[in-house]
């Protein structure tokens, strides 16, 4: 599962994928629970006893008005959502995530839109605990909205565009406000790798897994989604 998302994920980026795609509403949530099952019936986790703890919410689906039909469902300890240029997932949307009770594993998707920087609302969601985020370019302030999420105890980056050389340790330094975070994973090109400095992670006291990497299969099997 872990796999198949880091290779959904790259397609995204790499293909710029433009298909025309229209957005699903529903009037209720077991609607779109089955709408995603008939999808892709693994997009839908569940625990020993059959409770829904995982969403993996397809394109169509991400939208803010269903992650607002999704919130009825108490349990559900894990999600997946693309904030891609098709989606219709607004700052609004992450917002709503905070009424979650129960979410403490997110993977968010963020690539060929400009416009949004959903990164920003992330600190809202203070139960959070992993974070998977995949960005085709990396923003200036993104260090500092993920410095606030002092709740992290594992995060990992995709960053696909390459962060500058004389901004690198700027960019990079408010992530040492993270004092609970226990595993840090980022993906990056060969050229990105090569301008951070990574004497700036010395500086996370409590780590106990970390890497940079440009090899994709070894950041598969890091992936903090917990499912």
């Amino acid at each position: 599962m872990k796999t198949y998302i880091t290779i959904l994920v790259i397609s995204l980026i790499c293909h710029d994928l433009v298909a025309e795609n229209i957005a699903q509403y529903f009037q209720t949530v077991d609607d779109l629970i089955a709408n995603v099952k008939q999808a892709e019936p693994t997009d839908i986790f569940y625990d020993t006893n059959g409770i829904i703890v995982g969403v993996r919410l397809p394109l169509d689906c991400c939208t803010d008005r269903n992650l607002r039909l999704l919130s009825k469902i108490k349990s559900i300890r894990y999600l997946t959502i693309f904030g891609h240029f098709e989606s219709t997932i607004s700052t609004n949307g992450i917002f709503v995530l905070a009424e979650y009770p129960n979410l403490t594993g997110l993977c968010l998707v963020c690539c060929g839109a400009p416009s949004k920087h959903l990164v920003s609302a992330l600190p809202c969601l203070t139960n959070l605990q992993s974070l998977e985020l995949v960005q085709d370019s990396y923003r200036t302030n993104d260090a500092i909205y993920l410095a606030k999420m002092t709740n992290l105890v594992a995060l990992q980056m995709q960053i696909s565009g390459a962060i500058a050389k004389t901004q690198a340790e700027l960019e990079l330094l408010p992530l040492t406000n993270l004092v609970n975070l226990h595993k840090l994973v980022i993906f990056s090109s060969d050229e990105g790798i090569k301008n951070m400095d990574a004497s700036i992670f010395s500086k996370f006291n409590r780590l106990t897994t970390f890497l940079i990497t440009s090899d994709l299969d070894l950041f598969a099997k890091e992936a903090v989604w917990g499912v």
